[in-house]
C-alpha cells in the first residue's frame, strides 16, 4: 500500500506535539508545534492526510478524540522517541544545552512528533 502524501505525526502526552511531513518528492518538513489536548477537538487536520500516534503516554485520550472526529490513524511504537527528539532539538538549538542549567527546559514535543511520523515513513506497517 502506498503512503499518502501528507503524514501528521502526533506525540501523547502531557503536552501533544505535532509534525506535518509531506512525502513528495522527498520527506520534508512542513511545520511542527506544540499544542494542548483541548486543540485537538477543533485542530484542522486534513482529510487526505494519514495520522500516526505514539502508542504510550495518554495515547488514549488522542485515540477517542481522533475517533470521535471519525478521522483514521496509525499507531507507531514510540519508544525512545522522547530521546531521540531531545537529541534533535539541542542538534538544533545548541546554545539551548548551554543555557538549561539557568532556563526552563523546552518543550521537545513537536521534535517528538517528527520522530514518530519518521518512523512510519521508514517502516511502513
Amino acid at each position: 500500500m502506498k503512503a499518502p502524501p501528507l503524514i501528521i505525526g502526533i506525540d501523547p502526552g502531557k503536552h501533544i506535539g505535532l509534525a506535518w511531513l509531506r512525502l513528495s518528492p522527498t520527506l520534508t518538513l512542513l511545520k511542527r508545534e506544540v499544542v494542548s489536548l483541548k486543540v485537538l477537538d477543533y485542530y484542522p487536520f486534513p482529510k487526505d492526510a494519514l495520522l500516526v500516534l505514539g502508542d504510550s503516554t495518554q495515547s488514549h485520550a488522542i485515540q477517542q478524540k481522533l475517533a470521535a472526529r471519525a478521522h483514521p490513524f496509525k499507531l507507531i511504537d514510540e519508544h525512545n522517541s522522547s530521546l531521540e527528539a531531545k537529541e534533535l532539538y539541542f542538534r538544533e538549538h545548541p546554545q539551548a544545552l548551554l543555557s538549561r542549567i539557568w532556563a526552563e527546559p523546552p518543550l521537545w514535543d513537536d521534535y517528538a512528533a517528527y520522530v514518530i511520523a519518521k518512523r512510519y515513513v521508514n517502516y511502513p506497517p
